[in-house]
């Protein structure tokens, strides 16, 4: 992944006639926004649109996010001492069952026609619950409090609720909604396009060139099908969040130092040779926030920039370049590390971002091809 084999030079004729494929491969810990990533290019390189059973699946993902919202302010305000009117206390104990019910994968859910019926039900008892005015005056506070991801989720969809439920009968998510909505990716999924770049190089000539992305499960237990997958890539994407710098995985690991790793690791495998990698540090609007009232170096003792977004960007893209690096398998002073910083769900940024990330995998082809 950090390192570019250097080959015999090859005639330009000859390669002028060739048709390129570039294959880009997802990778990146759970949560960190690796499949919003890949809707996003799905969005803007395609003429797919997310089909109808897409659309309803997510509406699951959305539920989980309020209902996990409103278990957490319950627990806030009733750990205060405020208590709350019996209705309202039913309410929770129904929205809970509901909870452990569409807690479980879309593919279990799909069987369960009972929780699929109640859906209309339950947004409707959400938002008895969530704008109770003895709540309203905690939401603030716990997303405050709580920057994960599904909490991130819960903040935009809370935002949504009261259209959401005006329109119940006939709601379907938009667009923003399959962004913003949190779906574990449980196995690997695939999208094709083409785009046109200037070939042979310094040419006036368009060629189309075909492009497949893959977007790979984050968890463990995927890491035979991210050799596998990343064997014929032409580029690996590696996904981390610097705003993780204060939080904890499921192992008590710090998830942005248990990203770090995952890249070192990569870098570390023959199957990463001769392979471009581009890390990109995604969720730049949390860790904005989470800098206003934490510091960097409580976690990181050695961080030695300022507590500013542009200040972290800059010292962690020189410690991921410097992981590769240090750990290629192939030892080469023309290995190139690209570090871009993102925010998933803002559509305006993934474009630019992705045109830039297309335009730098063509030219370590070209580059590649003709050294």
């Amino acid at each position: 992944m950090g390192g570019v084999c250097q080959g015999p030079r090859v005639n330009y004729e000859d390669n002028a006639k060739k048709d390129f494929a570039v294959n880009l491969v997802l990778l990146g810990k759970p949560g960190v926004g690796k499949s919003t990533v890949f809707r996003q290019l799905t969005l803007l390189y395609t003429k797919q649109v997310f089909n109808k059973e897409a659309r309803m699946n997510s509406v699951f993902g959305i539920l989980r996010a309020l209902c996990h919202f409103e278990r957490v302010l319950v627990d806030k305000v009733q750990a205060g001492g405020i208590e709350l009117a019996a209705d309202i206390l039913e309410t929770h104990r129904i929205l809970q069952e509901i909870f452990d019910q569409i807690n479980v994968h879309n593919d279990e859910l799909k069987e369960n026609k009972q929780v699929a019926t109640r859906t209309k039900e339950t947004f409707l008892l959400l938002q008895k619950v969530i704008f109770h005015n003895e709540l309203v005056p905690f939401h603030a506070e716990i997303l405050n409090e709580d920057r994960s991801d599904q909490s991130c989720a819960s903040a935009y969809f809370i935002g949504r609720l009261v259209s959401i439920v005006e329109t119940v009968d006939e709601f379907v998510p938009d667009n923003s909604d399959m962004l913003h909505v949190r779906m574990i990716t449980d196995t690997a999924a695939s999208v094709n396009f083409s785009t046109k770049m200037k070939w042979p190089p310094n040419s006036q000539q368009m060629k189309d060139v075909a492009i497949c992305c893959t977007d790979m499960g984050g968890q463990e237990e995927f890491a035979f099908d991210w050799v596998e997958k990343s064997k014929g890539a032409t580029a690996i994407l590696h996904v981390l969040c610097l705003s993780d710098f204060d939080s904890l995985d499921e192992n008590d690991e710090n998830k942005l130092q248990a990203s770090i790793n995952q890249i070192q690791m990569f870098s570390a495998s023959k199957y990463f040779e001769e392979k471009h990698a581009i890390i990109l540090f995604n969720k730049t609007d949390i860790l904005e926030e989470k800098l206003k009232s934490t510091e960097v170096k409580k976690y990181f003792p050695e961080y030695s920039g300022d507590n500013t977004v542009e200040s972290m960007q800059e010292y962690f893209a020189k410690v991921v370049k410097r992981v590769v690096k240090s750990t290629a398998v192939v030892d080469s002073q023309t290995s190139h590390v690209s570090v871009m910083n993102i925010c998933a769900v803002d559509t305006n940024i993934m474009k630019v971002v992705l045109s830039k990330v297309l335009l730098q995998v063509f030219r370590e082809m070209i580059r590649q091809v003709y050294h």
